[in-house]
């Protein structure tokens, strides 16, 4: 591999320096001194835009884009490697987030997405907590019984700012009275007119 230039340079010491006492200098070259760096290499790599612009099939991007974090992504592959005790708690964290939404959306009306992940969260920190727990008694490492009460304290952090927050944004939306709350409802629900 060649050198690359160096922008810097050891000198024999002049003026100040040298009267200072000093040997050699360390400076930094000016921009007209610097050695020329090598030519790039020419572009080997076919383009993948058609000549409008537009991606060509089986583009680089499009393959990226099928690595995604939702159920079918890569997190998932990652996930279903892991510990089968893990993945049931993964799912009961799951399933509690969900259902904790679905009371907080009930005593709030609709959720941000703030406050979702913040609930997500929660349910994560309880089910690792749970499984750090179970396994630091099972191995006996109070180290990870440890660190699971610091998962569970962060998990209830998290949700208790989850609930501030859906308060905070629920207090800030007009009121709708009951009627008005039915009447939505039913407009939801009606069938349509042929």
């Amino acid at each position: 591999m060649a050198a690359r230039p160096s922008k810097t340079g050891v000198r024999a010491a002049h003026g100040n320096a040298r009267n200072g006492g000093r040997l050699t200098v360390l400076e930094r070259l000016p921009m007209d001194e610097l050695p020329k760096p090598p030519a790039s290499p020419p572009d080997t790599v076919p383009s993948q835009r058609d000549a409008a612009g537009r991606f060509l099939p089986g583009n680089s991007t499009a393959r990226m884009a099928k690595v995604r974090a939702g159920k079918s992504g890569a997190l998932s592959l990652l996930e279903c490697k892991a510990d089968p005790a893990w993945l049931a708690l993964n799912r009961w964290g799951r399933r509690y987030a969900s259902n904790r939404i679905a009371e907080l959306s009930d005593q709030f009306g609709a959720l941000s997405s703030g406050v979702c992940g913040m609930v997500v969260t929660a349910g994560n920190g309880l089910a690792d907590s749970a499984y750090l727990r179970a396994r630091g008694a099972e191995l006996g490492d109070p180290k990870l019984i440890v660190a699971a009460a610091s998962l569970a304290k962060d998990a209830r952090q998290a949700e208790r700012d989850a609930y501030a927050l859906a308060a905070l944004e629920a207090s800030t939306k007009p009121q709708r009275s009951a009627r008005e709350r039915l009447e939505a409802s039913m407009a939801k629900n009606r069938e349509p007119l042929l």
